[in-house]
């Protein structure tokens, strides 16, 4: 027989609730209907921020305030936001688990949005952006569902980068992966060394910001084109349009003859194929 009981309650939420005898600490959850799928392009993002926003005061309680009643019970905290779903959840030992869902009701219930904090978080997000963005798997997995859920908000994502990167063992995955999807071009701060030869053996251009601070200048979810490529190729520089904003930014490209020539065929294997070398 299932330990799985699900309950709906008169207000219309749904508790689903499931009883190990084994295990003596408790999680309490709550699973909020906001995600990327529910997000336009004018307020995409919007599910994380606010998933950030609820963990930075209630009224009654302080950011520190909030962590220290947790830690209190000896409980942790925390939340995510995915595509369909943001989930904040507490786990601690059985007899504090009312303590700690309270806590968290509160924060659902009352929080309260600091104009303060606001700006700062905002930073703090861009910097998980960022984050992801200068790991090839994590790069490559948004590339894919970006690519497959094509003009839907689940496909929402950039393919921008930080400094170093492609730095480490997945650095040739994260090469092929972006090949078979159709991407052409990886725009950086900088490259592992390695791993421009990668991107170019795969067909796709490695390029950095001729200026590092223009990398701050893009938006997630910016419109990016790339212009005059071929002749940027040879001159060593091609610019950035941003759609949106209407800016344009110089990137910097420094490639040996033989690697534009594997760049203009589509790779080295093409390269190969028509027989140069």
């Amino acid at each position: 027989m299932s330990s799985i009981k699900v309950r709906t309650l008169d207000c219309g939420v749904r508790v689903i609730m499931e009883k190990i005898d084994y295990v003596k600490s408790a999680a309490f959850g709550i699973w909020v209907k906001a995600g990327a799928v529910y997000e336009t392009k004018d307020n995409s993002g919007v599910s994380h921020f606010i998933e950030h926003m609820m963990f930075k005061g209630t009224e009654k309680r302080s950011a520190r305030q909030i962590a220290e009643d947790i830690d209190k019970i000896g409980g942790q905290m925390n939340a995510f936001t995915g595509k369909e779903a943001t989930c904040y959840y507490v786990k601690t030992i059985s007899d504090n688990l009312e303590k700690g869902a309270e806590v968290i009701l509160d924060m659902i219930n009352n929080a309260v949005f600091d104009s303060r904090e606001i700006t700062k978080e905002r930073k703090v997000i861009c910097e998980e952006i960022k984050m992801i963005q200068d790991q090839p798997d994590d790069l490559a997995h948004d590339t894919v569902t970006e690519l497959v859920f094509k003009g839907n908000p689940l496909g929402k994502s950039i393919i921008v980068g930080g400094s170093n990167y492609g730095q480490g063992s997945s650095r040739e995955h994260a090469a092929l992966v972006p090949m078979y999807l159709g991407v052409r071009a990886v725009i950086t701060k900088s490259f592992a060394r390695i791993h421009v030869a990668n991107l170019i053996n795969a067909g796709i251009m490695p390029l950095t910001f001729k200026n590092p601070d223009d990398y701050d200048k893009l938006n997630q979810g910016d419109k990016l084109t790339l212009t005059n490529v071929f002749d940027g190729m040879d001159k060593g520089e091609i610019t950035l349009k941003d759609e949106t904003t209407g800016e344009s930014f110089a990137l910097s490209c420094s490639f040996t003859e033989r690697q534009k020539a594997i760049l203009k065929a589509g790779g080295l294997l093409e390269y190969t194929k028509n027989g140069e070398n």
